[in-house]
């Protein structure tokens, strides 16, 4: 009995103490609070100092990253100095960078914040210091110029609108502290004002009196500096609506960011305003999970922040900035260098090769939650929580378990949520979660060395890690062992989703597509007629489809209602492409020097960082890379240290533009270059260039050599004189062939195969080639068939169209003659389809041959073939090339058929015309598509595959056509734009050819008009006679004005053209010269006037604000007297204003015809560009032809 008693004790005690101890985390849903604020949980910020290096413009991956987490707003800092260096001189500035760094914000969907600092290295009190930057001003008016200069430009001129204004920036640092002065050197309490906060915010007010300003930005959390400002702002009556200052919550010297000292830090703010009796905000202007501890700097810990206890302390610290009432908190910074000699490129949410670290997962669940925080309570010190409703009935709980240091016990929780948005019936738990073992991704610490935190699996998607159904009320759930650092985000919804199609560029079904919704790991995966449905919560999401061999699409703002699924979410997959791999290859980012490229000078010699010179269509056109010597035996280089990742038997093309200056002397007077780091360094060079010459265009293509991982793109003068650098662009090249170009191997070509059924001689060649060091040569002793080959798995697609090219030279080539042929092969190499190109005879200098072929099903393999089909001679091969082509036609060259008929071809005739799939004329390949009108009527080959278009864009249908004997209209290409429905919109024809023609282009641009689903191509002819069609081509047009070429036109007039003129002018179409086609535009002057053709070409044709753009003309002139004759380009905003123009260059006098071009920007606002030919202040005659407009 007394056992018994002794058990029933001990029970009851266990219970009741794990009763009392039990973690517990308690929700009502129905006792809702005020809003989650955003400039709490949505504030970043860019740096000035150290970034913008790679700035957010120069990378949309960048943008694509800061659209997933939703920021609110997104802080600049030191407009002035470093990176953005806008002021060059008094009232001398330089907005580019500047401006597309606000505006990539603005694409965003951000509100910009902007700091005002450092000082200009021209305005310093000593600009030969190390530190110029943080010296006051030599001239105090000029300071408080430029800040109105600042403010006037951003919100008056551009119109961006910007609120917030911070001053200044860590006067107190260490680097900062103008050699130890005191908050008097800022904030002056004398009657002059000459400090450098109230001479900021005098000109910042005058520009725009409607912003907000604060200081003093203090590095960490300084009460003197703090007071000191707010009693200044106070007793001078001092607009001052922020106080802040920088805090990384690790007070006291602790190893280890701690939440708790920001509460001391906003209280003691809060308490110096309230004392003052002001009515101030309080910001934090930098925070962040890492930076000021003592282990800041010692691998491995700065990764703990980025990536082990970084979220944890994250959440913790946001709920900590909500209790006690702080107003902004910005989260420093948005993107870092990630190298190991940069610190803060270890905090930041991404580094500058786009990877992330889990502290930017933390802001992507954040961003999933909804604006209405609702009632929380929990019992222990390291369990907190947050949580938010909205009205599509969801209730999103943020969890987690933090201790300081990353050290503490696991916990368990029990989880309770009442009052749920609904009453009865199942709803869906969905949770995802961060900690070490998910979504936790690779941290860089190292911008080119991966290291795996204690090598854990890590992940750069949120993991999904539960999803479940529920029918009980109110929720409860127990949650175990749940470990420190953890952060959960743990939804309930009723069920809803999205279902849709995922098809290619030609509107063909993509099977096998992973389709996802944010930016979780909860996926779908496409059916083979390229369908889809995805299970979701409900909320407004991004849809993303992905698939390799791809380019990845999405779409944004998708809103899925509870309960529901949103149908037609469809994408389209388009195919990938190659991206520069050369860092910084336009110059335009650095401090002093550009980033990744050091100089090195050898004698007198010298690199410059050139801020005034750059290629006229460079990317963002300032800086270039400079080169000077004085001396024919120095030589001095730019280099790209931190090398590029390249894979071994891999062909790279890299190309880049020159100009020189007095180049003489040396071995190889100025060049670019690649240098692998393969034992051997092997080096591959461009031409050499000598003397003055003005921008032209470099390139060569190297095949990385057995053990190369790395290439560094060099920029190297040898000699005396002066060279400029810029827009370095290496690629990988898209073919897939191994050593294509034959440069690697040594009397044969690594991964060919000879093959001969004669006397034949083949090796790897270097006495001719058409580019590199090597090519690939056969010669055939007699008549034979011999030939290279190389079979490799493929990466094509069915139905794709592809080009096969090959640059061949020839020498006494007799017999059939030399070709291309390519195999196409299935699983078991058994042959599906063999292709070949026409056949060269005779002796020939270098010369492009090309087929164009389409993948039929089946295709595995792919056998290039180049050599000799029953000929002799000699003949050399280079440059081998298969890539996907752009084109929307399938079977564009009537390839592919049986039975007589070219597949997926259909004909129509009114006049009992004959249609026939021909081998008797064709452009290239094997067949073409004939048709005979035997009477006068129309007749049509036509595709009954329709393709996708998108309204609004410009498209160009062009083909190969042949005539014999043709009367009445002529051969014809025609476009029907259909609906939805499949019923014609509107059609669209090319001219009309007559008569008997050798094979020649035929094309049409149009615009695919609104309501625009597919479209339908018809090859035909329309009369009496015979027409032949080859190679048809339906692609984007690169050209964004419609009729360049003046070909059409009604009454006179180009059709699509306006006349304007100020005085006595004749416009015509006209025909008595040309350069290209039937007709071009004709001015007529009589006297000095202004006088064009000016058409308007809207947003809906691609206009696009921060795009660069090119516009030109072919122009002749007769007897022009004044100003002369040129192409203008005027940008319009939304209220129809003229924001900029831009113009050729004049020409006057009498020319034949001549290109004439000019490269600008569309800035911010524009939504309309006016394209202008004509002539300027002058009399006299001008001729256009040809306009080409674009990005």
């Amino acid at each position: 009995m007394k056992l018994s008693r002794y058990i029933y004790i001990i029970v009851t005690l266990y219970i009741f103490v794990s009763y009392v101890c039990a973690i517990n985390v308690t929700i009502n849903a129905g006792s809702t609070l005020d809003d989650m604020p955003s400039t709490l949980t949505h504030s970043y910020g860019l740096g000035g100092v150290w970034y913008p290096a790679i700035p957010l413009h120069a990378s949309p991956s960048s943008i694509d990253k800061m659209i997933a987490i939703k920021p609110k707003y997104i802080r600049l800092d030191a407009p002035f100095s470093h990176g953005y260096c806008v002021s060059r001189a008094h009232n001398v500035y330089d907005w580019n960078m500047l401006d597309k760094t606000i505006e990539s914000i603005l694409e965003i969907g951000a509100e910009p914040v902007m700091t005002i600092s450092y000082m200009p290295q021209w305005l310093s009190a000593n600009p030969t210091a190390v530190d110029w930057q943080y010296y006051p001003p030599n001239n105090w008016q000029y300071w408080q110029d430029i800040c109105y200069d600042l403010v006037y430009h951003c919100n008056i001129i551009k119109g961006y609108n910007i609120k917030k204004w911070r001053i200044w920036s860590e006067p107190t640092g260490t680097i900062y502290s103008w050699y130890n002065r005191t908050p008097m050197d800022l904030y002056a309490s004398n009657d002059t004002n000459d400090n450098i906060y109230d001479r900021a915010i005098s000109g910042a007010l005058a520009a725009d009196a409607t912003i907000e300003v604060g200081g003093p930005v203090s590095a960490g959390y300084d009460s003197t500096w703090i007071s000191h400002l707010v009693n200044h702002c106070k007793n001078k009556n001092k607009q001052l609506d922020y106080v802040i200052w920088n805090n990384y919550g690790n007070d006291n010297n602790k190893q280890y960011p701690d939440p708790a000292d920001y509460i001391s830090n906003i209280n003691g703010a809060q308490a110096i305003i309230s004392n003052a009796g002001l009515n101030c905000k309080t910001w934090i202007g930098e925070w962040n999970p890492l930076a000021n501890s003592p282990s800041f700097t010692v691998p491995p810990y700065p990764q703990r922040g980025g990536n082990e206890w970084g979220a944890a302390f994250l959440a913790a610290s946001t709920d900590v900035f909500i209790n006690e009432g702080l107003n902004m908190a910005t989260l420093f910074s948005v993107r870092g260098g990630g190298c190991f000699d940069d610190p803060f490129g270890l905090i930041s949410l991404f580094a500058d090769n786009g990877y992330t670290a889990t502290t930017y997962n933390f802001y992507k669940i954040l961003s999933m939650m909804d604006s209405t925080r609702i009632s929380v309570s929990e019992n222990d010190s390291q369990i907190g929580a947050l949580a938010t409703t909205d009205s599509a009935n969801k209730v999103s709980i943020l969890l987690w378990n933090f201790h300081v240091g990353g050290t503490g016990d696991a916990k368990t929780v029990d989880l309770a949520v009442s009052n749920l948005p609904w009453v009865s019936g199942s709803y869906t738990l969905q949770t995802i979660r961060i900690d070490q073992l998910y979504s936790n991704p690779y941290y860089y610490y190292d911008i080119d060395s991966p290291t795996d935190f204690n090598g854990v699996a890590t992940h750069q998607s949120l993991d999904v890690t539960e999803q479940a159904s529920y029918s009980s009320y109110p929720f409860t759930k127990t949650i175990s062992s749940i470990p420190v650092n953890t952060v959960m985000l743990i939804q309930l919804f009723k069920a809803s989703g999205f279902s849709g199609t995922i098809t290619d560029n030609y509107g063909d079904p993509v099977s096998e597509a992973t389709v996802t919704y944010g930016e979780t790991t909860h996926t779908a995966t496409t059916a083979s007629n390229g369908t889809y449905s995805l299970w979701c919560p409900p909320g407004t999401w991004t849809i993303t489809a992905v698939k390799t061999g791809y380019e990845k699409s999405w779409k944004h703002d998708i809103i899925c209602s509870a309960g529901s699924t949103t149908t037609n979410v469809n994408l389209t997959l388009q195919p990938d492409t190659k991206t520069n791999i050369a860092k910084n290859g336009e110059a335009e980012f650095g401090i002093d020097t550009p980033y990744f490229w050091p100089s090195w000078e050898y004698g007198s010699a010298d690199g410059i960082w050139d801020l005034t010179t750059s290629y006229p269509s460079s990317l963002y056109q300032t800086n270039s890379f400079k080169i000077y010597s004085n001396a024919e035996d120095q030589y001095a280089m730019w280099t790209q240290m931190a090398g590029s990742t390249v894979s071994a038997g891999k062909e790279y093309i890299f190309d880049g533009y020159i100009k020189t200056t007095s180049v003489t002397g040396g071995d190889e007077g100025a060049s670019i270059k690649l240098i692998f780091n393969d034992i051997s360094n092997t080096e591959v060079s461009s031409d050499f260039i000598y003397g003055t010459q003005d921008w032209q265009r470099l390139k060569f293509t190297a095949v990385a050599p057995a053990g190369a991982t790395t290439v560094h793109p060099r920029a190297i003068l040898y000699g005396s004189g002066t060279a400029w650098f810029d827009s370095f662009n290496l690629i990988e090249s898209e073919s897939e062939v191994t050593n294509p170009g034959f440069e690697l191997g040594s009397s044969s070509p690594t991964g060919w195969t000879s093959w001969t059924n004669g006397t034949t001689t083949f090796s790897r060649a270097t006495d001719y080639t058409y580019e590199g060091a090597a090519s690939a040569k056969i010669v055939n002793s007699t008549s034979c068939n011999s030939c290279w080959y190389q079979t490799y798995s493929a990466n094509v697609q069915a139905g794709q169209e592809y080009e096969f090219s090959y640059w061949i030279k020839t020498s006494g080539v007799s017999g059939t003659g030399v070709c291309l042929v390519l195999e196409a092969l299935g699983s078991s190499y058994n042959n599906i389809k063999t292709y070949t190109s026409s056949y060269i005879t005779g002796t020939n200098d270098w010369q492009k041959i090309t087929i164009n072929f389409v993948a039929p099903e089946g295709t595995v393999y792919l056998r290039p073939e180049p050599g000799f089909v029953t000929a002799s001679g000699t003949a050399w091969f280079d440059d081998l090339s298969i890539i996907p082509t752009n084109n929307m036609v399938k079977n564009s060259g009537f390839e592919k058929g049986a039975s007589e008929t070219p597949d997926k071809w259909f004909s129509w005739s009114n006049c009992g015309a004959t249609f026939t799939w021909t081998t008797d004329y064709k452009y290239m390949g094997q067949r073409s598509a004939k048709i005979y009108n035997s009477s006068n009527g129309s007749s049509c080959w036509y595709r009954d595959t329709i393709y996708h278009l998108t309204p609004g864009k410009q498209y160009t249908f062009e083909a190969k056509v042949k005539t014999s004997n043709i009367i009445g209209s002529g051969a014809i290409l025609s476009i029907e734009c259909l609906n939805s429905s499949k019923t014609n919109i509107k059609s669209y024809s090319s001219s009309y050819i007559t008569g008997t023609h050798d094979w020649q282009d035929i094309s049409i641009t149009f615009t695919a008009p609104a309501g625009t689903v597919y479209v339908r191509v018809e090859p035909g002819l329309v009369g009496t006679g015979t027409t032949w069609f080859d190679e048809l081509k339906l692609d984007y047009s690169s050209n964004m004005a419609n009729n360049p070429g003046f070909e059409v036109a009604e009454g006179g007039i180009p059709t699509g053209w306006i006349t304007w003129t100020n005085g006595t002018t004749i416009f015509s179409n006209a025909n008595d010269y040309l350069k290209y086609g039937n007709f071009s535009g004709k001015i007529v002057n009589s006297t000095s006037c202004n006088s064009a053709f000016y058409r308007d070409i809207p947003t809906s044709y691609g206009v696009s604000a921060g795009t660069s753009y090119t516009v030109g003309s072919w122009i002749k002139t007769s007897g022009i007297s004044g100003t002369g004759g040129c192409i203008t380009v005027e940008c319009f905003d939304a209220n129809d204003t003229n924001i900029n123009s831009y113009n050729t260059t004049y020409i006057n006098g009498t020319h034949d015809w001549q290109w004439i071009s000019t490269q600008f920007t569309a800035p911010y606002g524009t939504v309309k560009m006016r394209i202008e030919s004509g002539i300027v202040s002058a009399s006299g005659t001008a001729w256009f032809d040809d306009i080409k407009v674009s990005p």
